[in-house]
């Protein structure tokens, strides 16, 4: 059986995947993995896509906002936070 292993993604665009990620996906499926990508939009679904998988890798990115999680934004690099990313 292959093992399914997600990755995060920023967003669904096919353009983002291309520039930013498609080496994920290559390298999931070159060591015999089956990627599953997740994005926000599909944050929905994300209990049953979690339960289906072996591993998840975790790609970083940008930061969360820290007011998402009561604390302040002292430090954080405020460009690089994407408000849909990290609401509940």
């Amino acid at each position: 059986m292959i093992p399914r292993i997600g990755f995060t993604s920023r967003e669904q665009d096919p353009a983002y995947f291309h520039r930013w990620q498609h080496d994920y996906w290559w390298s999931i499926s070159l060591a015999g993995g089956e990627p599953v990508r997740l994005y926000p939009e599909a944050a929905h679904d994300y209990d049953v896509l979690l339960d289906d998988l072996e591993a998840l890798l975790l790609s970083g990115g940008g930061d969360l906002d820290p007011t998402s999680y009561g604390q302040p934004l002292n430090g954080t690099d405020q460009s690089t936070i994407h408000p849909e990313i990290g609401r509940a």
